[in-house]
């Protein structure tokens, strides 16, 4: 096991900025900066490029549509960028026309983090720790966030993030890695195969938030309780497709399930992912926004649906949804996520 820092650029804000990139003994690689917690590059030994990023910071500040980030306070939509707690109603920074996405103007993906490394004979890691002060973006309470992410020789990455706020707060982080199995963005995310551990989506209103509805995932576009091909939802004529270009949704998992409750699988060349997580749902987005002035690498353009996400988070939005309106982070209180991501390959 080994982790190497080099330089990667300057911010904006004049602070270094560090990839740091750890090998297992099989020559599996994860390469994480210290901006934005960003997972910036995911290799097998070949060297064949998994998920979407840049080579540039300067990409990452001004064409990045969250590449691999932690983002927060909040993943996802706040409605009106607004929401309650203790009767008090807060507001927070509107980023996305008059609601709030993924933690505001400047939300933990923008953030510098400080750095701390180990290396052993079964892991390497690499933790990072950002403090949020007290009505940043409008969020009430000082947060000390950790993100930690971890490299087995089994070719895992465990990533948990731990946080407490001295108040009462609203949070919800999430990574938002953009995952191509193909290797090198040979095709696009359609012809993968998907299968999520879920009976229920939660519906989203024609401004892309969730409404406190559910919907059944039995025989419907958002079944995916058996692995099928992403291109056999997507080529459908539903209502939430539409809406969205694609998936964007919610995704309720079973709780107490053995093994994985995520698998995506790339058929052609054998490589497969799978993810477990102590979280609520996993938000699949189908990289419906992405566009070929985003140039991933300085190599590969992309276009909608060159990569996907599966976001574990608790559910968005829960604070402006009746039935979860108490669900907010109490002050003193440990936050903890916790998501392993197994990679392999079988032909």
């Amino acid at each position: 096991m080994s982790i190497k820092k080099e330089f990667f650029g300057v911010a904006s804000g004049g602070e270094d900025v560090y990839k740091y990139t750890m090998t297992n003994k099989n020559g599996f690689k994860i390469s994480v900066l210290n901006y934005g917690a960003i997972i910036q590059s995911i290799t097998f030994a070949d060297g064949e490029e998994l998920v979407a990023g840049y080579n540039s910071i300067k990409d990452y500040e001004i064409n990045s549509p969250f590449f691999g980030a932690i983002v927060g306070r909040v993943a996802g939509r706040i409605k009106n960028g607004t929401f309650r707690i203790n009767d008090k109603e807060y507001k927070v920074t509107q980023n996305f026309g008059k609601h709030t996405l993924h933690g505001g103007k400047k939300g933990y993906d923008k953030s510098v983090w400080k750095v701390s490394e180990f290396t052993g004979e079964k892991e390497c890691s690499v933790t990072l720790e950002y403090i949020s002060h007290d009505n940043e973006e409008g969020f009430p309470g000082e947060v000390i966030n950790t993100v930690k992410y971890i490299l087995t020789n089994d070719n895992e990455i465990i990533l948990n993030i731990k946080a407490v706020s001295d108040r009462d707060t609203f949070l919800n982080p999430a990574n938002h890695t953009y995952f191509n199995l193909s290797g090198n963005f040979k095709e696009n995310i359609l012809s993968h195969k998907l299968s999520v551990n879920s009976d229920y989506v939660c519906e989203l209103d024609s401004e892309m938030l969730p409404n406190g509805n559910k919907i059944s995932s039995a025989g419907s576009v958002f079944d995916f309780r058996e692995l099928k091909k992403i291109s056999e939802g997507i080529d459908k004529n539903d209502e939430q497709i539409l809406r969205a270009g694609g998936y964007d949704h919610p995704f309720i998992l079973k709780k107490n399930v053995s093994g994985s409750q995520i698998t995506l699988k790339h058929e052609k060349s054998g490589r497969y992912l799978e993810i477990s997580t102590n979280q609520n749902v996993v938000v699949f987005y189908t990289g419906n926004g992405l566009d070929a002035s985003m140039v991933l690498y300085d190599k590969w353009p992309c276009s909608k649906y060159s990569a996907l996400c599966l976001e574990t988070q608790n559910y968005p939005d829960l604070l402006n949804i009746e039935k979860y309106k108490n669900c907010y982070l109490k002050a003193k209180d440990e936050y903890f996520s916790y998501t392993k991501y197994k990679f392999g390959i079988k032909k």
